[in-house]
């Protein structure tokens, strides 16, 4: 490998770590320090990455520090993302083109959304992939988590489908907007949500795919509209009463959010207990910077336990009956975080349901999107699309 091709190598991987970093860099707002492990211990390797990241953002958001010393668990946690993109030594830095793709006009240009607008005024923060005849599925992932976490669904099914997904109201882009509190924040508003989308992009013969939270809000559309053809839901977390089990998580999570959705003043007293490095002993490494995102700040706190506490505190058993669609119900006995028991009775009270549970997948296996978990998503969609539309393909 030549020196140039190095440099841009080292460029592009650097990008692709800024790329997932972005949405906390954004509502962090200040410069965050890094710790970059794998540097030698000098002033010079220090310099060079630098302007490594630097070259790749185009701005001083981030800031290499000689240790870790005092960081937060945001620093930390941006940190290792970064540590696991950029290779050492870093090298003298070339030039690098702000327009292209490794650059900071190119980093901002792989990611960008469409945005729109629903009835209360929220803005939706949509991305669209796939080929524009493909039949169009809609992915609504967890509540207040970047669109970074279902990139592998996003990857594979926009191969052949028209793959629509969004980041939830109110929880990016312009955070200091004063109408949050004004619009809605319950399971109907952000059901309304999907409606939106449908009727922005003029979808039909849609397939819904809810994840984690993301499935009761599809429940809750799909019993709405006559554009949803069918449905899947991978690992659902709902609120059925006393009819199912909750794992502790469920518990657990459902009254932090009720207490961080009080108040912001409540909020800010919450978050600074995810401040503190002990934090991320609770996040996989690999996907920390997704997972933590919506701890990251008080008003996005704030805004989560707004936002999710409404899903999961919202029974789900009337949306049951109104749902007539084919459906996907999908989960595993190793789930600890959404109690399988959800999915079970779901899958049983659903009029065209099938259950499958997969043995040996924890809650993540269903943003993973690995080989098992894909494969029966396309063998859902592919029974699910007219013979006359699969042989036109």
């Amino acid at each position: 490998m030549s020196a140039a091709e190095s440099v841009d190598d080292s460029a592009s991987r650097t990008a692709a770590a800024v790329l997932d970093v972005a949405p906390l860099l954004h509502a962090l707002g200040t410069p965050q320090r890094v710790h970059l492990t794998g540097l030698p211990p000098t002033g010079r390797a220090r310099q060079q990455a630098q302007e490594l990241l630097s070259s790749v953002t185009g701005d001083d958001s981030l800031v290499v520090t000689p240790d870790a010393q005092g960081h937060s668990a945001a620093e930390l946690i941006i940190g290792r993302r970064l540590n696991r993109a950029i290779p050492f030594p870093v090298g003298p830095v070339g030039p690098v083109d702000p327009a292209g793709p490794a650059g900071p006009a190119g980093v901002r240009a792989q990611r960008v959304p469409r945005e729109v607008e629903t009835s209360d005024g929220s803005v939706l923060r949509c991305y669209v992939s796939g080929p524009r005849t493909g039949r169009p599925v809609l992915l609504v992932g967890a509540c207040g988590m970047p669109v970074g976490l279902v990139g592998g669904w996003v990857r594979h099914l926009s191969r052949e489908h028209r793959v629509i997904t969004w980041e939830s109201r109110g929880l990016f882009g312009q955070l200091s907007d004063p109408g949050f509190d004004g619009r809605g924040q319950d399971l109907t508003a952000q059901a309304g949500d999907v409606l939106s989308v449908l009727s922005a992009f003029d979808l039909d013969d849609v397939h819904l795919a809810g994840l984690c939270g993301g499935a009761a809000i599809a429940l809750e559309a799909a019993g709405h509209s006559a554009r949803v053809r069918s449905v899947s839901l991978w690992h659902g977390d709902y609120e059925l009463g006393g009819d199912a089990a909750k794992t502790p998580h469920q518990h657990d999570m459902q009254a932090l959010l009720v207490q961080a959705g009080r108040s912001r003043e409540k909020a800010g007293a919450l978050q600074r207990l995810f401040r503190r490095p002990s934090t991320l002993a609770a996040l996989r490494d690999d996907i920390a910077h997704h997972l933590y995102y919506p701890y990251a700040t008080a008003e996005l706190l704030y805004r989560y336990g707004r936002l999710n506490g409404a899903i999961m505190t919202t029974d789900c058993r009337p949306l049951l009956a109104r749902v007539t669609q084919p459906t996907l119900v999908v989960t595993g006995p190793d789930d600890h975080t959404a109690h399988p028991d959800g999915s079970r009775y779901v899958s049983a009270h659903l009029r065209r349901a099938r259950l499958v549970e997969l043995a040996h997948h924890d809650h993540l296996a269903a943003f993973d999107a690995g080989p098992q978990i894909l494969s029966l998503a396309d063998d859902f969609l592919a029974s699910d699309t007219p013979a006359a539309e699969r042989s036109s393909r």
